[in-house]
């Protein structure tokens, strides 16, 4: 799919977390372009260091020149970022927007037109529900549809979210999660003026993956082994603590969250459209201000 594309007029980069998915497709990004920009976000503490670590591996191996962003000098609801500054956004993107727009300007500052991702290497591992648990199927096949809601969805929220499956469009070649992951990553991209690249979800990718024997797919073996034939160290192929951005989370929730939360309340569109039910928001906001904890909701389906 790779060998497939033009040669771009500017400088080819790849995004590089330290992860599996991404460190391939760098390296098929290397072997067709040559030397190529490498762009990513490192999260802090030990498992911020161990990612560095596994990130200047890659780095040597693929002759490449790196750029390596501190995630937490861009929290979310940072000042200085898209929200903070109450720019126009789409209020869907994703959770961690401030800390990849550092990544995306770090790109274009080194003129990158076209950047390589690892998106959808998670999808073509994933295990089907009965290759899982197989007693469990039926029961997964019966919450299919039903979406877990926090305490302050309103009442408009609560109406609709029924039955997502309800006039649901055909299914797609490329899993819902990876499309569900372009539609949060890929348009600042190309805001950016850099055109987003993702392998792994090619669909010849995704139909080559879903014939896989179930051992190549468990714990993305068949990406891993890859990076094994390639000459990488075992803490690179499979590493003991794989990168997370749950700190950057908890670093933005506490030091702007609060903030951002308590400037909404006092006038909001969707408090007043019943979209959020306004008191468990507020007292939610009270308990995060008060002990620096929150109530992580996720309702996404993986």
């Amino acid at each position: 799919m790779v060998a497939r594309l033009p040669a771009p007029g500017g400088q080819v980069a790849a995004e590089l977390s330290g992860g599996a998915d991404s460190a391939g497709v760098a390296l098929t990004a290397a072997a067709r372009h040559g030397t190529i920009r490498t762009v990513g976000l490192v999260v802090d503490g030990d498992i911020g260091r161990a990612q560095a670590g596994r990130r200047q591996t890659l780095v040597r191996h693929l002759g490449a020149h790196d750029v390596a962003i501190a995630a937490a000098s861009h929290p979310p609801f940072a000042p200085d970022g898209v929200r903070g500054r109450c720019e126009p956004h789409d209020p869907e993107a994703a959770f961690y927007r401030e800390a990849f727009d550092a990544l995306r300007d770090a790109a274009r500052d080194h003129a990158a037109t076209l950047v390589y991702t690892g998106l959808g290497g998670d999808e073509i591992s994933a295990l089907h529900p009965h290759e899982r648990a197989p007693d469990r199927a039926d029961k997964l096949d019966n919450q299919r549809g039903s979406v877990p809601l926090p305490d302050w969805a309103g009442p408009v929220v609560r109406a609709v979210a029924g039955d997502l499956a309800a006039d649901a469009a055909p299914v797609s070649a490329v899993p819902i999660p990876t499309l569900n992951a372009f539609t949060l990553h890929n348009p600042a991209y190309l805001d950016a003026g850099i055109w987003p690249v993702a392998p792994l979800a090619h669909p010849l990718v995704v139909r080559f993956a879903e014939q896989l024997p179930v051992e190549y797919r468990r714990g993305k073996h068949l990406l891993r082994e890859r990076l094994r034939r390639a000459g990488l160290p075992e803490r690179v192929v499979r590493p003991t603590q794989p990168e997370n951005f749950l700190s950057l989370m908890d670093r933005g929730m506490r030091e702007y969250g609060v903030a951002h939360l308590r400037a909404m309340l006092a006038e909001s569109i969707l408090v007043d459209g019943g979209y959020l039910d306004g008191q468990i928001l507020r007292v939610a906001t009270g308990d995060l201000e008060r002990t620096g904890r929150f109530e992580w909701v996720c309702c996404t389906d993986r």
